[in-house]
């Protein structure tokens, strides 16, 4: 048996699910930041105990990277009240992805590496024409090679976000 719990921090609300894996004694918790979001995870949860097994994040549906994406920018929206530093991070974020796209279809989390972030901050500096498609499927054209400083930022903004997701317990590895 899963049990929710709900409760309020400074970021808002929260609700943590409690369980004990089949065979365990030690209890195990997780956090969400939507009640819709612990109810499926506690139904995944309770799943698993009825087929006498432990839960395993496998057991989650992946997320590609740019609904990770669209998560981040959504929670970063509620938080940040300015709307050219969305702007920056969107542009930042929906570049990587596409840039991951173009060699791996469509990105998983297991697409994000220390070694890839470093390929993708060599690719901002190269002199091209590229069109970016948004997180929210609107496309734009950019012709330009990004200065060391814009990109050292839009790679700060990657590194922000997989930050995001490591403190994030809704979106399994």
């Amino acid at each position: 048996m899963a049990s929710i719990d709900g409760r309020s921090t400074k970021a808002g609300r929260r609700w943590d699910v409690r369980w004990r894996d089949f065979g365990e004694a030690r209890q195990q918790t997780r956090t969400f930041h939507t009640p819709e979001a612990a109810r499926a995870f506690a139904r995944d949860v309770e799943c698993a105990r009825d087929e006498r097994r432990p839960y395993t994040p496998t057991d989650a549906p992946a997320l590609t990277l740019r609904e990770l994406a669209t998560a981040y920018l959504k929670d970063r929206k509620r938080i940040t009240k300015s709307a050219a530093s969305i702007e920056q991070r969107e542009i930042a974020l929906s570049m990587f992805v596409d840039w991951i796209e173009r060699d791996e279809g469509t990105p998983f989390a297991r697409h994000l590496s220390r070694q890839r972030l470093a390929g993708y901050h060599a690719f901002l500096q190269e002199p091209r024409r590229v069109t970016v498609r948004n997180v929210n499927g609107t496309t734009r054209e950019h012709t330009y090679r990004c200065s060391a400083n814009t990109a050292n930022s839009r790679v700060r903004y990657v590194e922000a976000w997989w930050r995001w997701l490591g403190d994030s317990d809704e979106y399994p590895d």
